[in-house]
């Protein structure tokens, strides 16, 4: 039978919800233009390149979410679509009744009712982001010495203009909205030389820039007030307290900015046989985003209900720009082809990496560091192949070590967790 028997979501199913149903729409508009002139010359400098992007991006989520309750007001009623049972012996249940629930859904047993609460209306938001970017960049083809020179050096001006509107949900809504602007300057320069028959040497130097999500920069946000902190004569706040608090989006979030330096030697193999690759990075994050942080907001002009406190200043739960981090590394990659070692072993090969490196932010002031999310320190990748005549064959493993992953939670709400290492072979 489709029932309720905790009565779960009372206060808009009276007896309960049957069930949830989540379907949010979510529509996302990216338009550009790349404008670009270039110009070649014989000597030192061997090109030189002006360009204009403009880049247009919008991006809405809107909330579809219902409680279910059966027809009619009906407290049960019979499972409408075919059943089966699932044993889970692991839990202690011998049989558990199993069926299609988006076949129950659409055979009309029932009624679907709009959640109405605060933390469904929050998340309904849009973001809008113009960003103008001037580039020029210089080609290089000379010789230091007797060593071979290529590469590039120039520099980025990018202009964003972000805004975003959505809804500030609390004893009542409001239409909210926020935005903000700013300029980078980003140089880089990017040098390769040939420092002997099939070796490369290979250095690069930036200041480069990664933007923040779109759901990070919305406006929207949930709000309260906690009248236990209020005086109820005088509406004093507690000392140390906040008589408001909030949690959401941020619409004045700025990017990730790095000054990264690179550098690599690779040798590559008589006839193509393979080659040997050693590379080292270094990333100095001059800004990053720590996807949950405390600030303080003024909640002057918001509704309230209750004695009217001597401060209207709130805690703010937010994603915000951190600095003081740093992400190092090494890789190292080797490619061998069978007939390099004996012509016995034609058409078989092997790829060996490996990766390693070390990051921390500083996501919370009082306490230690933490790695980057999405990261793991080690990262191995083997593959065998074979390949000949049309024909090909290839087994790989990769391994990597935990990393701090980004997790749908409660909800469908987004939270740090630490994965544990894993191989996967494939």
């Amino acid at each position: 039978m489709l029932t309720s028997p905790q009565g779960w979501g009372g206060d808009v199913v009276p007896g309960g919800q049957v069930g949830y149903f989540n379907s949010p729409v979510v529509e996302d508009t990216l338009d550009q233009i790349d404008l670009q002139a270039t110009r070649f010359f014989e000597g030192n400098i061997s090109s030189l390149q002006i360009g204009l992007n403009y880049a247009t991006r919008e991006k809405s989520l809107t909330a579809n979410e219902f409680f279910l309750a059966l027809a009619n007001g009906a407290s049960e009623a019979a499972i409408p679509v075919p059943t089966s049972t699932t044993r889970l012996d692991f839990l202690g249940i011998e049989g558990m009744v199993s069926y299609d629930p988006l076949a129950a859904l659409n055979s009309g047993v029932y009624d679907l009712r709009r959640n109405p609460n605060n933390d469904v209306t929050v998340k309904n938001w849009a973001v809008e982001e113009d960003v103008t970017m001037l580039y020029v960049k210089l080609g290089l083809d000379t010789e230091w010495g007797n060593i071979p020179v290529t590469g590039n050096f120039g520099t980025q001006i990018v202009h964003t203009d972000q805004t975003s509107s959505g809804f500030a949900a609390g004893s009542a809504t409001l239409p909210i909205s926020g935005g903000d602007s700013y300029t980078e300057i980003l140089p880089s320069v990017n040098l390769n030389f040939e420092v002997a028959d099939s070796q490369m040497v290979r250095v690069g130097v930036a200041r480069t820039l990664a933007r923040p999500r779109k759901d990070d920069l919305r406006a929207s946000f949930q709000f309260g007030y906690d009248e236990s902190v209020v005086d109820q004569t005088t509406g004093q706040v507690a000392p140390g307290a906040l008589a408001f608090n909030s949690n959401g989006g941020n619409p004045q979030l700025r990017p990730w900015i790095a000054n990264s330096l690179d550098i690599s030697y690779e040798r590559y193999f008589d006839d193509g046989l393979g080659y040997v690759a050693i590379a080292g990075f270094y990333k100095d994050l001059e800004t990053y985003i720590i996807p949950n942080q405390r600030d303080v907001l003024d909640f002057t002009g918001f509704p309230f209900s209750g004695t009217t406190p001597s401060s209207f200043l709130g805690s703010y739960d937010r994603p915000e720009n951190g600095s003081g981090g740093s992400l190092t590394g090494f890789e190292f990659t080797l490619s061998v082809a069978g007939e390099s070692i004996t012509p016995a072993l034609t058409g078989f090969g092997a790829i060996f990496s490996a990766a390693i490196n070390d990051s921390d932010v500083v996501s919370d002031p009082g306490n230690p560091s933490t790695p980057l999310p999405g990261l793991s320190e080690e990262i191995f990748n083997v593959t065998l192949f074979y390949e000949n005549e049309g024909f090909s064959a290839r087994v790989s493993n990769r391994y990597r070590s935990e990393f701090l992953g980004e997790i749908a939670g409660f909800a469908n709400g987004r939270q740090l967790q630490f994965v544990d290492q894993k191989n996967i072979v494939y």
